[in-house]
């Protein structure tokens, strides 16, 4: 790919990046604040009921909550929102060449934006409850790149499968809302029974939310195996994503 054609690539998903920020904030008086906001909503509501009604006994856990739903989130609203991004596009696809891999690589990257924002919502709850700033969070691009990558692997996949099988973007929300629990988003995989902490390991989500966590929460710098582990998950879903956006994709402009 020539540096003409990428260069083509990267201002098209820019361009996708600000239609999509644009349409979603439409009309909206607080715009881009709601995404600091919903993470510290959510963060909220899940405190009170874990911290005072459930008893959940954790140092500062609005701060470690508060990292597994950010994490989450952008794993969530990635493949929710991409799912339908090549389907919802069909009008755009059937009348002009492009690449279809640039609309589910742009709700990747617009979601990445609001990642990016929440993090002020964090560092607004770090100082809030007195969290002190850790040495790790200069290491949060080491975990944060292959997760994106990852993202986008399995972002891509299910996009291209929804084009043929439409069940695929109806069945994500209830799957989703499964997985969120088998994730140690809300919870620390020290309160599971080992065998169920055996299953949750095997959950490829768990190793993403548990580093992003040892680096902004527990202050821990991540091991060369760990990232290895990371990058490995990354790499297994950019290929399956790939592989099935290639098998699929001569046929999209007749199915959307």
């Amino acid at each position: 790919m020539t540096k003409r054609r990428l260069r083509v690539l990267f201002d098209l998903i820019l361009l996708l990046v600000q239609k999509d920020l644009r349409v979603r904030y439409r009309g909206s008086i607080l715009g881009y604040v709601w995404s600091m906001l919903n993470p510290l909503l959510y963060m909220a509501v899940l405190s009170v009921v874990f911290s005072y009604v459930l008893k959940f006994k954790i140092d500062n856990y609005p701060v470690f909550i508060l990292t597994g739903i950010i994490t989450w989130n952008l794993f969530h609203q990635s493949l929710m929102q991409g799912v339908n991004s090549i389907v919802a596009n069909g009008g755009l696809i059937r009348k002009v060449k492009v690449s279809v891999s640039l609309f589910p690589s742009a709700t990747v990257a617009s979601v990445l934006v609001h990642f990016l924002l929440s993090l002020v919502a964090f560092l607004l709850i770090c100082i809030f409850t007195k969290f002190s700033p850790q040495l790790s969070w200069f290491f949060l691009p080491i975990v944060l790149i292959p997760f994106v990558l990852f993202v986008w692997g399995v972002t891509l996949a299910f996009a291209s499968l929804n084009v043929f099988f439409r069940d695929v973007g109806h069945l994500l929300d209830p799957a989703l809302q499964l997985l969120f629990y088998g994730t140690p988003v809300i919870y620390p995989l020290s309160v599971l029974p080992e065998k169920f902490a055996f299953i949750v390991k095997l959950n490829p989500l768990t190793h993403f939310v548990s580093s992003f966590r040892d680096v902004l929460y527990r202050g821990v710098i991540p091991s060369l195996s760990q990232i290895g582990i990371l990058c490995l998950l990354a790499g297994v879903s950019m290929v399956v994503g790939v592989c099935i956006y290639r098998s699929l994709r001569g046929r999209f402009v007749y199915q959307v």
